[in-house]
């Protein structure tokens, strides 16, 4: 079983639960995280990340962040983009 390279997937986890902790309260997205992990742990034979986990972690607080702000921010963005293509 080939075991993966924690700097490889960091960033993937991170952005991956941008998506989770936009769409899912951290109630439910934290355990989420943790069999995502265990599903990996046992899928590589025994490797658990901690960075995975903690760039996990952040990657929720970022989603729920931003799915409490995107209101307030997207409009602004979009007509940003619409401007700078008139």
């Amino acid at each position: 079983m080939r075991r993966r390279s924690s700097t490889t997937t960091t960033p993937r986890h991170y952005i991956a639960f941008v998506f989770v902790g936009f769409w899912l309260p951290a109630v439910l997205a934290t355990p989420l995280l943790y069999l995502w992990e265990v599903a990996g742990f046992v899928r590589y034979g025994g490797y658990w990340s901690p960075k995975d986990v903690v760039n996990g972690r952040i990657g929720i607080q970022h989603g729920c962040w931003l799915r409490r702000t995107s209101p307030a921010l997207l409009p602004a963005l979009v007509a940003g983009a619409l401007a700078d293509r008139a």
